[in-house]
């Protein structure tokens, strides 16, 4: 079974996206947080839509999605990075996850597929989810 088919479509699919990126914020001695001070930078990528839902309420309707966002360690080190920033988990501290701007919604990088360079799947490329967080600001 070849796979290059799915490999051609993420290598033909790399466009320039904006990647937002924040580092972990501070707190004072009066507890207050202050957040870090965003950055952002050009990063070449694959983004796909891998599902939307819509849920209607009585006080409104509310959508949410996510998106495979594929990166390769090349285009990843051309900015300096090992790979994109993921969001901690609800009850962890950390820096938030890096964001990216597809289809007029802002997603956040929640998760990414463990790589090892080895596998014949879709190597170089590392697959990422992200996570609709609203719309664009």
């Amino acid at each position: 079974m070849s796979f290059s088919l799915l490999d051609d479509s993420i290598t033909t699919g790399r466009l320039p996206y904006t990647v937002r990126r924040r580092p972990a914020g501070t707190r004072d001695a009066d507890g207050r947080f202050t957040p870090g001070a965003e950055a952002s930078t050009v990063v070449t990528l694959s983004v796909q839509s891998t599902g939307k839902s819509l849920t209607r309420a009585t006080e409104g309707d509310s959508s949410s999605g996510t998106i495979d966002v594929w990166a390769t360690a090349e285009d990843l080190a051309l900015v300096g990075w090992t790979g994109l920033q993921i969001a901690p988990s609800n009850y962890d501290e950390g820096p938030p996850g890096d964001r990216i701007e597809w289809g007029g919604r802002d997603y956040e990088i929640t998760a990414a597929e463990p790589h090892d360079g080895q596998g014949p799947l879709l190597d170089p490329f590392r697959r990422y989810t992200g996570t609709e967080i609203g719309a664009t600001p």
